[in-house]
């Protein structure tokens, strides 16, 4: 993994940051920032301390000023708290498994980042402020901004080989340098796990499709398409083939919920919207085949993944069969399988899959009212938001992903559970408003 060295003024400033960050009780803008820089897949130095604990802290300091200056309800919704305890056991297991099996260091490392700091570590935070949906936007702004500083400092990094910014414009995919292998460009950009690159960008995408829906000046509609265009290169030049095929799939369902009662100026934004990316899509096809077909010679053969992940999960399932109750506690690696469901039996066997599905039905009892567009016009477009980004990391996991690799699964069910119960309180403010004879609009603004 590549690392930046900051300068004192230039750690100065940052700390100064996330002081007003704290300062000013944004753990949405803590949480944007921390989360989105886990795709950069580079440690950050402020002298010798790794960027993670001083974002980390920024995150729990300026959730404690919030909850300070927001008391009132509890953190945990009454409805589905069962969740909590059976989260924790979860983990639990799998922190027990971890120590009592031979796992090597490098993977034991890997595990432990993904578990705590980017799975269990957000999750208090989100659910201290995903009531409030100007929250929510403000976790989708810094997230996606993050994603996207991201993006130019990976290709910052081709100045060496002599590539300018300048001269991507012109050549945007490299072609007369005569890559062959798009895998080539993103090493040298010094991204080493190429597939957390490419989630962030699936992910900034559906946001910026939450962000789409809310926009009333034509400029802003602009500046979301080209954000989206971004996106849209940097998931296709990643050589993540499962980010890119779940990417269109989320997108194209969110777009039809978009289009069926959205108003006619917003529906030709929307159709426009989602043309001018699929016209990007083609265009870099057309120029750069391999982007998506790599050495492969159709679409179709590109993504058989039966084929090109067939073997990964004969290991898996080999693994599982060898320790069927408590799997191989992740002492052959921390996504053996290549498979949501495989890696889950292979590394914690049927106990781990026991909890699985727990968590899983507690996510879909979180759906319901989503497609129907329960609560205010907000509400609805980031409660879809969310559970498109639940479906994209679930489609991603299915041929390339772990429970401890697959963190925008669980903070997304976190933000649905916290949405669904704040639009429950609506609900019920409203019918009581409604049988006392009071306007339901204005009980409405009140909740």
């Amino acid at each position: 993994m590549t690392e930046i060295f900051l300068t004192l003024v230039q750690t100065g400033l940052i700390l100064l940051g996330c002081l007003y960050i704290v300062w000013s009780g944004r753990p949405d803008w803590a949480a944007g920032i921390y989360l989105g820089l886990a795709s950069w897949a580079t440690v950050i130095r402020f002298q010798q301390v790794n960027h993670i604990w001083v974002f980390l802290i920024t995150m729990i300091g300026a959730g404690g000023v919030y909850w300070l200056r927001h008391r009132g309800g509890s953190l945990i919704p009454r409805r589905d708290a069962w969740i909590v305890p059976w989260m924790a056991v979860w983990w639990g297991w799998m922190l027990l498994i971890i120590g009592l099996n031979d796992v090597d260091q490098v993977i034991k490392d890997q595990i432990l980042l993904s578990l705590l700091f980017y799975t269990v570590a957000p999750l208090p935070i989100f659910l201290l402020f995903a009531t409030d949906v100007q929250r929510v936007r403000g976790f989708a702004l810094s997230y996606l901004l993050t994603t996207i500083v991201g993006g130019l400092v990976a290709l910052s990094r081709l100045s060496a080989l002599g590539i300018s910014l300048g001269y991507l414009f012109s050549d945007p995919v490299l072609s007369q340098h005569g890559i062959g292998d798009t895998g080539w460009f993103i090493h040298t950009m010094g991204i080493v796990n190429y597939h957390w690159f490419a989630y962030a960008f699936g992910v900034s995408f559906i946001l910026l499709m939450a962000l789409l829906q809310q926009k009333r000046r034509g400029y802003g509609y602009l500046i979301i398409t080209i954000g989206a265009v971004y996106c849209v290169y940097f998931l296709l030049i990643s050589n993540s083939r499962q980010s890119v095929g779940s990417t269109v799939i989320v997108g194209l369902l969110f777009a039809f919920w978009a289009v069926r009662e959205a108003k006619a100026m917003s529906r030709r934004y929307i159709i426009l919207f989602v043309g001018l990316v699929l016209a990007t899509v083609v265009f870099l096809l057309l120029s750069r085949p391999e982007l998506l077909l790599r050495s492969v010679g159709s679409v179709p053969e590109a993504f058989n993944i039966v084929e090109d992940r067939g073997i990964y999960w004969a290991y898996g399932w080999d693994a599982f069969v060898r320790s069927p109750i408590w799997g191989d506690g992740f002492a052959g690696s921390s996504s053996l399988g290549h498979n949501f469901f495989i890696s889950t039996l292979a590394n914690q066997g049927l106990v781990g899959m026991v909890f699985l599905i727990g968590f899983l039905v507690f996510l879909v009892k979180q759906v319901p009212g989503v497609w129907a567009r329960k609560g205010t016009p907000e509400q609805a477009v980031w409660r879809m938001a969310f559970l498109c980004v639940a479906l994209f990391s679930l489609f991603v996991a299915q041929v390339s992903g772990s429970p401890v690799s697959t963190w925008p699964l669980f903070w997304s069910a976190a933000i649905l559970w916290r949405l669904k119960q704040t639009v429950e309180k609506r609900g019920s403010l409203e019918r009581v408003a409604v049988s006392v004879g009071q306007a339901p609009q204005s009980v409405s603004q009140s909740a």
